[in-house]
Formats: C-alpha cells, sequence, structure tokens
C-alpha cells in the first residue's frame, strides 16, 4: 500500500471519529418574554427545576448518558438507546402556548419519536426525520398532540424513541422548551379550596388578569365535578383540575391558568364486616377472621403504584394502596377448583373505578380475567364489568362469581383456576384518586369444604440425604401423603409415604439420592380416593454454584444477565414451556439479550452451568 492510500485512509479514519458529536453547539433559541416560554432545558432560558433528564425507565444506555459542553453551552449526551426520558421537576400547563422545540444532533439516528406524557391521561408521540452530523431544530405544534386526544393542562415527562436504527443510537439533545410568539396577557390569583363530599354548587372566582377577555371553566374529571358557566357542583370525592381559559381581547391572545379542585371525604373510622362463610369454605388470603395462606409479595416491584401502608383499626388489619394504576400480589399456587366466589371488601374516599384481575399458572389471556366496578360513560359496553363504581366513604363488600372471570371478556378468559398465583388491583385515570383500604380477601365454595392446601414444599441436602418439608394450609379428608421422585421431570414413581394425622408441618427423608439433578413432589390421597399433587422441586446433588440477576424487570426491549459465573446457557421459557430463546456458552460476568420480538408476558429465565440449572421470572411489558 503506497503512502499516499495510508494517508487517505487515516484522514477517512479522523474524520469519522470526528463526526461522532458536534462540533458546534446548538443554534441560540431567539429572546422571549419569560411568560412566553416554558423552558425545560437551555442555557437561552430559565429552566424548570428539579427535572431529571436520565429517569432510569430501563432503557439501554442508561448508565452511561452525560452530558457535552462546547462553546460554553451544555447539551444532553444519550449513547446506546433504545428510548430515553426526561422528568420535569414538576407538571406543566402548556395551554396557553402552541409549539415544543428541540435541538437533535445525531450520527445515527434518522427517524425519532417525540412523546408527551400527561398526568392521567396517557402519552402520544409524533415522529420526525433527522438529519445525520448536523443540528435539528424540530418544532411541532402542541395542536397536533391535542389532536391525538390528550389535554395540556398537566404535562410532566418528554419520552424520545429511537426508531430508525431501533436501538443502539446516540442522540445528542439541546434546547428542549414550550413557547409562543404571540402576545399573552398575565393570569394570576387563581385558586379552588377543597370541598367536602355533600357540599352545596360554589362559583369560581376569575384570575386576575390584564386582558378583557371573557372566561369559561372546565373540569378535567367530571366524575369529581362539573361547570356550568362559572358554578361548580360536586359529584364525588377526589380531585379535578379546573381549568380558567380567557378570549383573546385587542392585542392579546388567549390564555389559560389551572388550580387543582380537592373533593375530600371523612377518613376511614370503621372495619368492613366481618365475613360469615366457614372456615373449612374457605381459602384466605387476608383476613382477621380466617387462618391466612401465605402470601410473597403484597405490592410486586413492577407494581405502578404508590408504596403500600399496613394499617389497622381496633387490631384488625387493613392494607392500604395509594395511585394504583395497577398493584401486583404475588403468592403460592391456589388450587381453587372447588370454590365458586371470590371475596374481598374495599374502601375508598375518591376513586371513581375498581378493577380485581385473577391470574392462573400458564401465562396469556386464556389464564387470567378481570372484573371492573365503574359507572364511566365509557365503560358502559365494558364486557368485563361487574358492578357500578365503588361508594366512595363507605365499605365496598364484593362477592364475585367465579363463573364471571371464566367467561371470555374480550379475549380474556380464566380457563382453570387449579393454580391462581397472582391477583392485580387496577385502576384509571387519573391514578391519584385510586386509593384502596382492603380486607377480607379470600374465596369460597358453597357446597365442598375445600381439599388439602399445600402452603409450601422446600427439598434440601442434609447428611447424605434429601430432606422434604411441606407445610399445609388446610387439610379436610386426607388419608396419607406419597411422596414420588423423577429423575426427568416428567416420569415419577412412589418411594415412600406419610400418613395425614391433621397437622399444618410433615417430612419425609429420601437416603437414596441419585447422581445429577432429581424431582421430587407430593401427593395427597384424600379417604375417598381423590388426590392433589403439590408443585415440583429440584435438588441437584453435584450442584455447582449458580447465581445471577436481571435487570430490569418488567423489561422492554432488552435484559441484562449479570453476576455470571464460569460457561453458562441462558433461556427464556414462555408461559406455556416453550423455549423461545437460548443463548449458549455465555463466559462473560455480564450480557445482553434483545427481546424486540418476543411478546409480552411471563416468562422464566433459565441459567445452567452444566450441572446445576436455576431460574427466575421475567415480565416482559413494552
Amino acid at each position: 500500500m503506497n503512502v499516499r492510500k495510508i494517508l487517505l485512509l487515516l484522514v477517512a479514519a479522523w474524520a469519522t471519529q470526528a463526526i461522532a458529536q458536534p462540533m458546534a453547539p446548538a443554534p441560540v433559541p431567539p429572546a422571549r418574554p419569560a411568560a412566553n416560554v416554558i423552558s425545560i432545558y437551555s442555557g437561552a432560558y430559565t429552566n424548570v427545576a428539579n427535572t431529571n433528564f436520565n429517569p432510569n425507565w430501563g432503557q439501554s444506555g442508561f448508565g452511561t448518558a452525560t452530558t457535552l459542553t462546547l462553546a460554553g453551552d451544555e447539551m444532553r449526551d444519550y449513547p446506546n438507546w433504545n428510548y430515553q426520558g426526561v422528568a420535569f421537576g414538576s407538571f406543566q400547563n402548556v395551554s396557553s402556548l402552541d409549539t415544543v422545540s428541540f435541538d437533535f444532533w445525531s450520527p445515527t439516528t434518522t427517524s425519532i419519536e417525540i412523546t408527551l406524557v400527561t398526568e392521567g391521561f396517557g402519552e402520544r408521540a409524533i415522529t420526525r426525520p433527522l438529519t445525520l452530523n448536523t443540528w435539528n431544530t424540530v418544532r411541532i405544534p402542541l395542536s397536533a398532540y391535542a389532536a391525538l386526544g390528550i389535554p395540556l393542562t398537566a404535562i410532566k415527562e418528554f419520552k424520545f424513541v429511537t426508531v430508525n436504527p431501533a436501538s443502539n443510537g446516540r442522540v445528542f439533545i439541546d434546547n428542549m422548551y414550550f413557547f409562543t410568539n404571540a402576545t399573552l396577557p398575565t393570569l394570576s390569583n387563581f385558586s379552588v379550596a377543597p370541598r367536602m363530599l355533600g357540599d352545596a354548587p360554589f362559583t369560581l372566582t376569575p384570575p386576575t388578569s390584564n386582558s378583557s377577555g371573557a372566561f369559561t371553566y372546565t373540569s378535567s374529571n367530571t366524575n369529581v365535578a362539573t361547570i356550568s358557566g362559572n358554578t361548580v357542583t360536586i359529584l364525588a370525592g377526589g380531585s379535578s383540575t379546573i381549568t380558567a381559559i380567557q378570549a383573546a381581547s385587542g392585542s392579546f391572545a388567549s390564555a389559560s391558568i389551572t388550580a387543582v379542585l380537592t373533593v375530600n371525604v371523612p377518613p376511614l373510622s370503621t372495619n368492613a364486616p366481618n365475613p360469615t362463610k366457614p372456615a373449612l369454605n374457605v381459602i384466605s388470603l387476608f383476613s382477621n377472621s380466617y387462618t391466612n395462606r401465605p402470601v410473597s409479595d403484597w405490592r410486586t416491584s413492577w407494581s405502578g403504584a404508590g408504596p403500600l401502608v399496613d394499617t389497622a383499626i381496633s387490631g384488625n388489619d387493613i392494607k392500604k394502596y395509594t395511585a394504583v394504576d395497577f398493584v401486583g400480589i404475588e403468592f403460592p399456587p391456589i388450587d381453587a377448583t372447588l370454590a365458586d366466589t371470590f371475596h374481598i371488601s374495599m374502601w375508598t374516599p375518591s376513586a371513581q373505578t375498581f378493577g380485581v384481575k385473577l391470574v392462573n399458572q400458564g401465562g396469556g389471556p386464556t389464564n387470567e380475567n378481570i372484573a371492573w366496578f365503574t359507572s364511566r360513560p365509557e365503560d358502559a359496553s365494558l364486557s368485563s364489568k361487574y358492578g357500578p363504581r365503588p361508594n366512595q366513604g363507605q365499605w365496598n363488600n364484593y362477592s364475585i362469581p367465579l363463573s364471571h372471570f371464566a367467561t371470555n371478556h374480550g379475549g380474556l378468559i380464566l380457563t382453570t383456576r387449579n393454580a391462581i398465583f397472582q391477583m392485580l388491583f387496577v385502576g384509571t385515570a387519573p391514578f391519584s384518586d385510586n386509593v384502596y383500604y382492603v380486607d377480607n380477601i379470600y374465596f369460597s365454595s358453597s357446597s365442598f369444604a375445600l381439599p388439602a392446601s399445600f402452603a409450601s414444599f422446600e427439598v434440601s441436602k442434609a447428611n447424605g440425604a434429601a430432606q422434604l418439608h411441606w407445610n399445609i394450609a388446610t387439610e379436610q379428608g386426607v388419608q396419607q401423603y406419597i411422596v414420588e421422585k423423577s429423575t426427568t421431570g416428567a416420569s415419577f414413581k412412589a418411594i415412600g409415604s406419610v400418613n395425614a394425622r391433621g397437622a399444618t408441618n410433615y417430612s419425609f427423608t429420601d437416603n437414596n439420592m441419585s447422581e445429577g439433578i432429581s424431582y421430587y413432589r407430593i401427593k395427597a390421597v384424600g379417604n375417598d380416593g381423590s388426590f392433589k399433587y403439590s408443585a415440583i422441586r429440584m435438588l441437584n446433588v453435584n450442584a455447582g454454584n449458580v447465581e445471577f440477576a436481571i435487570f430490569p424487570n418488567p423489561a422492554k426491549n432488552e435484559l441484562i444477565v449479570k453476576n455470571l459465573v464460569g460457561t453458562n446457557s441462558i433461556s427464556l421459557i414462555n408461559a406455556a414451556g416453550n423455549v423461545v430463546l437460548n443463548r449458549a456458552n455465555v463466559t462473560s460476568a455480564v450480557t445482553s439479550i434483545q427481546l424486540n420480538a418476543l411478546p409480552n408476558g411471563v416468562y422464566t429465565v433459565m441459567v445452567t452451568n452444566g450441572t446445576e440449572s436455576k431460574s427466575t421470572r421475567l415480565l416482559i411489558d413494552k
């Protein structure tokens, strides 16, 4: 190769490296009156305080996001990303403005999705093209987002998604702000005092303004309050954003200002009625009236809700959930085949809706269903609706036939209930109103005493033998427990038995452990010959040391597996038991797995090092 060609290659390599980031700052935005701009990030304006420019939403590139400063101008640098969020320090009413503006520079991304996220009304996205290796000033009329069905009175986040390519993009962002070039009036002194449910209608006091335009008013939550002219009528507890809109007049354009109306309900002070079902006919998860089954997690990590609070009135335990979009509860599988009713007591000061979902093992729409309590007009034809909206300020004692969950509702149907392991409480926007106090959560049968139920089953190695221990939640009409063993996990043989004695704890020792992996299960046999199995437990005599962690969970398009030791095989198994993704001979301590091709659902992540396997559950929720 001659010297000239080498020099040309070096120059090309230098140019390629140099173009990986901008060489000059973004264009400086024009000067505007402070009232005409709400700036999230720009050196030209005063920015909204306490904004998080890199919230952990499970996006790739989260750990490497940083800033770049050129000629004294700072910009955000987001490398190796699939999507990125910006969470404002406070909700922003941008209804008086008309445009949102951004400056983007990218060496990789030619198409980007720009999303406005609202409080209580979801999010809407608009896609724009980008020209590589130059600053792109992207301005989108706010009317385009409003036309997609979201109000502009409470914007809380930006979300950016790299469309092309779908991942591993790099984007620099500067000058994120809302603005208008119109002359806006100065609005102030608008507030609405809190009210109590049952208060009489009241009149709004208009804001102070330097414009003479007439005011009109809207309520964001017409379940809580309606407005006719300037008169507010209270309908229910909760909150509603009241917007005062001033019409254009003279040289002033139209503008708006908001205030929050809070309608309070007297606090909870009484317990729900005590259940009266016979204990032998009940499988209880939470009630002081019964012996409860164990619950693994009363608020799963993937829940969209505020913190769980355990409270009590006169010694009776109650659980309180706040800001519920959805909250998951998980427990060892329950066989509710002979049960016919699900019960729950719920008290709320403000919620307009309440949903409860039951999920059986197996995953997918054929193993789950929901019952909704709602009176919203948009829910009038909802097939899964079971009753009207909750009564606020009093206990709602729901007894829902399990036949409701076994009926097809929009594709959801609980076809079997032999291993119910998950329950969800679900609310609708505004989520801030969804405060749920719950008690007396149980299944019941009107005809049968429910059979023996396994509360837990564990297997461990000790003193050269396999030690089996199982706990019984309920035991009626059980004759004996037969211990079964398999080396394949499919074909089991009996290796011993234990007579039932009305106890809650049983044990068995297998002194003939097999090399490698053995599988155990317990068969509870009734006096009438009926039987029921426990869960299957695995024991590896030659166990190595499989330890790993995954994040994020729930995951969207990418999963990180870390803390790996040695050479491993990683598999993803769907709810039907099929291996849908396999990664063999993984030798690195940390590896990334792309999930773009997998649908939403519950999966098992299985890691095997050749002698031992270990698994954990993963939720994919895009």
